[in-house]
């Protein structure tokens, strides 16, 4: 019984032990320790080029090895003794060497390497000359690439276009006239000497600096009352460069006073000119644009109004919370948080720094979108592009950021290499990114929906090869809609996607039928049904089915609305406001056949969404600073002095968020316009991408960065030589005569028989046999098919539905085309034929080289 008792004696010590400690011990909580810091400052050299005594051509380097073929950033003109010189501003790095590549850009190949070690000291930095070895041909470009090392053994790459024009090409004539042009818009007595190459007509406003043109008056050419001050040098960009004809952009910062105090702004012309010998000029297209970089310190606190300034991009979205009391916004890459009812600013993201480095930090190739925000202000942002500076400075990519608004911190969360470049990664990422309440990222880059896991890391593909036009999101109501066929006949599916549940619906065409998607209209989705045994082919060689009916749908698929008449079908539909107008033709017999004839469109009206926002932009005009606008926020919570200023801080990041996502060949085509500094859009279609270029007069790639059309690239005369002609008979029409003559062109042999056989379209059989290199140029006029008859292609061309004509040469007055029906060449006014050829439907189709 002892030994029991004093059991029981220490287990009721040991509970009387543990009340007394757990009541007086106090509680602890642990967290983790968050390291914020400032973002790094740009470290990277900045490369200028100089060929033939002209100073040009900034580069800025890239941390990834790049294909250098897909850069076409800018055009290095170079002289008979092929030799360009570089110029290095170290900024704080020590450049050791220099290694650099030359390949032709039509193949890729590596056609001359080269490496220097000894670097010469000058007072703007180090500097190299190079001279080349390869005997280049005059006209073609060339990508080239250089590679600076650095002491501690890091790789810098940059990245520039060659193009070989002997000592005929009157470089420095040129950029000197354009940097006199740009001289004298900050000299009034001296703009009058140029106003003569200006074309002021009345046509444009001219109460805007943010939008300066070839048609402008002299008054805003010579920045009116603002005399605005350049703050960073000037050098000029090349573009497009030809024996004739040059295009360059000159971007720079300048500061001014438009009657509110000193304000920043990013400022950039394009120009194009010609220039012929004896000094005779001609200015092709200006413009100038001018952006204000935000300052919260101009704020215009008696109306209660952020100021905005000089901007054309008077559409800017705000994503504001649901009670009004907080607003987020990008303005010129920065991205800020304002807290109405605390009357607090906080500059979220932005690589320009404290110490004002704008030709480093304010370089501008890249964006930021706002996906979502919170009650709270927490938000989720994405900033995708070139990295200026920071951990990733020199990259190209995405990054997913998370902005606690309390804590005023930022943190990553996804980090996505790419190996591009901003301009067309811009092209590429769709408006679509999305972070659901999972922790799931939404996206879709080049052709291919993803979904990542951001807690798990884990990446699904949700679909791949989704042509633009068969992909909408409706962002309001958290759902996207696509098709993942891109044959006509298979389209049998439309797949809607909540982003919030996960969960898909389908919606189905019955047996024998095709469903297809048009668009959406505010929260709803718009397709059309029709019938596979109405398949006919348009003029193009491409399959068309006409709808029959169409729906308008929420994202359950409930159907709201339906479009259907007899015997009238849709080709087509666009979405103008809360207006679907419609693209319609009419079912009829003609010569025993069934044809469908265009007839007057139509329109469905939708119920329009009149919800008023809280902020918005309005726009003040005053005699120095003319248009500028402002944010105006709403009037419950007015300001009682200037918004408190802050900036938010990076999160240390310790473990890998880098998400690689697998190089894949697009099997989807797509045609990029470069014009006036960049590219301004793409195309899945060649021919519309060609109208768009010639009108912006710019050039157009594909997705190999192959030139496909450039404006003035063609000779002023030119005749294919060493064409075998092929007369037409009973067994060969004239339009597989020109087919059977193109691919002989590309050393393919079909017969006649087998080309009588094929019961296919001239654009499908070439296609078939010239792959990637088949191009149809439906559409463009006879000017600019000619392009390729310069480069010695033969263009087959439609004289009416079932004959065709090969064109063979032109000169400045008339074009050569070859009948097969006669056997002989004619020759016809370039007016005349450019009638014949658009009343037959500008039908064309070539190849590439």
């Amino acid at each position: 019984m002892k030994y029991v008792y004093q059991v029981l004696m220490l287990l009721g010590i040991f509970g009387i032990s543990l009340f007394f400690f757990g009541s007086n011990m106090k509680e602890v909580t642990f967290h983790d320790n968050l390291e914020t810091v400032e973002m790094k400052e740009a470290k990277f050299p900045i490369m200028k080029l100089v060929s033939k005594e002209c100073t040009m051509n900034v580069l800025h380097g890239y941390n990834n090895n790049l294909d250098a073929n897909l850069m076409r950033e800018s055009m290095t003109p170079v002289g008979s003794n092929r030799t360009i010189r570089l110029v290095i501003d170290e900024n704080g790095l020590v450049v050791r060497k220099i290694n650099y590549q030359l390949h032709n850009v039509s193949d890729n190949q590596l056609v001359e390497t080269g490496e220097i070690l000894a670097l010469e000291e000058t007072k703007k930095g180090k500097a190299v000359n190079i001279t080349l070895d390869t005997s280049m041909a005059q006209g073609k470009e060339y990508a080239f690439k250089v590679t600076a090392t650095t002491d501690n053994g890091k790789k810098i790459h940059y990245y520039t276009r060659l193009k070989y024009y002997g000592d005929e090409c009157y470089l420095k004539e040129k950029v000197d006239f354009i940097q006199n042009l740009h001289k004298a818009s900050f000299q009034k007595n001296k703009a009058k000497e140029y106003a003569k190459y200006f074309e002021t007509d009345g046509s444009t406003s001219n109460d805007n600096f943010a939008k300066v043109n070839i048609h402008s008056s002299e008054e805003l050419y010579t920045w009116g009352n603002l005399k605005p001050e350049i703050l960073t040098e000037v050098v000029p960009t090349i573009k497009e460069f030809n024996i004739e004809t040059m295009a360059v952009e000159l971007a720079y910062y300048v500061k001014a006073d438009p009657g509110t105090g000193d304000e920043i702004y990013l400022v950039k012309e394009f120009y194009r000119i010609r220039y012929t010998q004896g000094g005779s000029y001609q200015l092709l297209k200006y413009d100038r644009t001018m952006e204000a970089v935000f300052d919260i310190k101009k704020t215009s606190v008696k109306k209660n109004q952020l100021k905005v300034g000089i901007t054309q991009k008077n559409n800017m979205d705000f994503v504001v919370n649901e009670d009004n009391t907080k607003v987020s916004f990008v303005r010129e890459r920065a991205l800020w948080f304002y807290n109405i009812a605390e009357n607090s600013a906080v500059q979220v993201f932005s690589f320009l720094n404290s110490n004002h480095d704008y030709e480093k930090s304010g370089y501008d190739q890249h964006d930021i979108r706002i996906l979502d925000m919170d009650d709270e202000g927490n938000m989720n942002f994405m900033v995708f592009g070139y990295m200026n500076c920071g951990d990733y400075e020199g990259s190209v990519g995405i990054i997913l950021y998370k902005y606690y608004a309390n804590e005023k911190r930022v943190e990553e969360q996804v980090y996505i290499p790419l190996e591009t470049t901003y301009q067309m990664l811009k092209e590429d990422l769709d408006s679509f990114s999305y972070v659901n309440k999972k922790n799931n990222y939404y996206f879709s880059i080049d052709n291919v929906i993803y979904n990542y896991n951001i807690t798990a890391k884990k990446l699904n593909i949700i679909a791949s090869d989704i042509k633009s036009e068969n992909f909408f999101t409706v962002k309001e109501s958290g759902y996207i809609i696509w098709q993942d066929v891109n044959n006509i006949k298979d389209a049998k599916e439309i797949h809607i996607l909540d982003l919030e549940d996960e969960k898909e619906r389908i919606i189905k065409a019955q047996d024998g039928e095709t469903v297809r998607i048009l668009g959406t209209i505010d929260k709803n989705m718009i397709y059309g049904f029709g019938r596979v045994s109405d398949l006919t082919e348009g003029s193009d060689g491409n399959d068309i089915i006409p709808l029959y009916r169409l729906e308008i749908a929420d994202s359950k698929g409930n159907v709201l609305k339906k479009y259907n008449e007899k015997n009238i079908y849709v080709t087509g539909a666009k979405v103008e406001g809360n207006i679907v107008k419609l693209d319609r033709v009419k079912k009829k017999k003609k010569d025993g056949k069934q044809v469908f004839e265009k007839i007057s469109s139509d329109s469905i009206l939708n119920k329009e969404n009149n919800t008023s926002k809280a902020v918005r932009l309005t726009r003040r005009v005053t005699n120095v600073g003319l248009s500028e606008y402002y944010i105006a926020l709403p009037g419950n919570n007015p300001m009682t002095g200037e918004p408190k200023e802050s900036k938010s801080l990076c999160t240390v990041i310790t473990e890998n968020r880098t998400l690689r996502l697998n190089p894949k060949d697009s099997q989807i085509e797509k045609y990029y316009v470069y014009a006036q500094g960049g590219i301004l859009k793409s195309y899945a279609n060649p021919a519309a991408a060609i109208l768009a270029a010639d009108e912006a007069m710019g050039v157009v790639v594909n997705n190999s960065n192959q030139i496909i059309w450039e404006r003035g690239g063609k000779y002023k005369n030119n005749t294919i030589g060493g064409l075998t002609k092929i007369k037409s008979d009973t067994r060969l029409t004239s339009i597989n005569a020109c087919v059977q003559m193109i691919l002989k062109q590309n050393n393919i042999q079909i017969s006649t028989n087998e080309l009588s056989q094929k019961k296919k379209s001239a654009y499908k059989i070439l296609k078939e046999n010239l792959k990637e290199k088949a191009i149809n140029l439906t559409g463009c006029n006879l000017d600019e098919v000619l392009y390729y008859v310069s480069g010695g292609r033969g263009v087959l061309a439609m004289e009416h539905s079932s004959k065709a004509v090969l064109l063979t040469g032109y000169n400045e007055s008339t074009v050569t085309m070859y009948d097969p029906d006669t056997g002989k060449e004619q020759q016809m006014t370039l007016e005349k034929a450019d009638k014949m050829f658009k009343d037959a439907g500008y039908v064309f189709l070539s190849y590439l080289p």
